[in-house]
């Protein structure tokens, strides 16, 4: 009851706006249409709208986030891809029963492979052909087919290079070097490790041309200082920062143990995570199994890559996997 009340007095709420415009403001216009933007109650009562959507999908798994909404299946066959537009089929009903419309426009789909031969020959949401693109942005990563992530590695040291650029001509009169560092670490270096989880490269390539934005910025401190050396490394200790590489060990530490102890609730990567059995030998083993895998692109996925990563440095540094915490890891690294 208390719902339905708040419920009635949200939808009939009546919204007034005005504009201002050089210091002059128009009158006060009252809007009958739409509900307040940010509202607390307003993606509530959305989710609770759609909360049956995820029965139109038989054969497939879905991401769902207010409206934005993934559809996932692994297709090896034919019959799977009749499976998948099955399911959007059922998509389409049910967007029709509940007066919902989606702007297919919008709507993408990729084929996630490295093999040259792809199965299926497109799919269709109420007749009309859904695009299909090579690589697509989500929540600030740029996936590829192949998830090589060249592309994002890309665009992030554009974005952080227009970012450093800005501030550089910007701090002329800046007469410490403190508030420099203030704004490469929230404007540059941020770009440059927002999600590194995902796509953090695996060749040299790509890890100096990350690095190279963090070594323009040192080098622009040293000229700033007057202070004048030819080893990054020596900057970085002069500075206190640590290489962008490193950085990005020491996340994924921290991102494993706090799926390891619950800080993060994330059960598909928590069953990644396997623990040596105590057994009765001589020979010390690492707390975390390492399984094999015959590629580097599997080498070097999340899981394994933290798993080693761990496994190199909690004897030396006595972490432990369930009791430190992200903060203590860091002070330690």
């Amino acid at each position: 009851m208390v719902l339905f009340v708040y419920q009635k007095s949200h939808t009939s709420y009546s919204l007034c706006k005005t504009t201002v415009l050089h210091g002059y403001m128009s009158r006060w216009c009252e809007i009958p249409s739409g509900i307040p933007q940010g509202s607390i109650l307003g993606p509530l009562l959305f989710t609770l709208c759609v909360s049956d959507i995820k029965y139109c999908f038989h054969n497939s798994r879905i991401l769902l986030y207010a409206d934005d909404m993934k559809i996932l299946k692994l297709v090896s066959t034919q019959s799977d891809t009749k499976e998948l537009q099955g399911d959007l089929d059922r998509l389409v009903s049910y967007c029709h029963i509940n007066k919902l419309e989606l702007n297919v426009d919008k709507c993408f789909y990729v084929s996630f492979t490295r093999k040259n031969s792809i199965i299926g020959n497109g799919y269709t949401f109420n007749g009309v052909d859904i695009s299909k693109v090579t690589k697509i942005k989500d929540l600030g990563v740029i996936f590829d087919s192949k998830f090589t992530f060249d592309s994002h590695v890309d665009y992030i040291i554009k974005k952080a290079s227009k970012a450093l650029g800005f501030i550089i001509r910007n701090s002329v009169h800046f007469r410490s070097l403190k508030p420099l560092k203030v704004l490469y670490c929230s404007y540059v270096r941020s770009h440059l490790e927002y999600a590194s989880q995902v796509w953090n490269p695996q060749y040299d390539v790509y890890i100096h041309r990350i690095e190279s934005i963090q070594a323009k910025f040192l080098r622009y401190l040293d000229f700033r200082a007057r202070q004048f050396s030819v080893d990054y490394d020596h900057r970085c200790n002069r500075y206190h920062f640590l290489p962008l590489e490193n950085r990005r060990k020491v996340n994924d530490i921290c991102y494993l143990v706090s799926v390891a102890n619950g800080s993060i609730d994330s059960p598909e990567l928590l069953t990644n995570i396997n623990l040596y059995a105590n057994q009765n030998s001589l020979r010390k083993r690492p707390l975390l199994h390492i399984p094999f895998s015959s590629t580097n692109y599997r080498r070097n996925s999340f899981s394994l890559r933290s798993a080693i990563m761990f496994n190199s440095l909690s004897p030396d540094l006595h972490i432990d996997l369930f009791c430190t915490s992200t903060k203590d890891i860091k002070k330690k690294i």
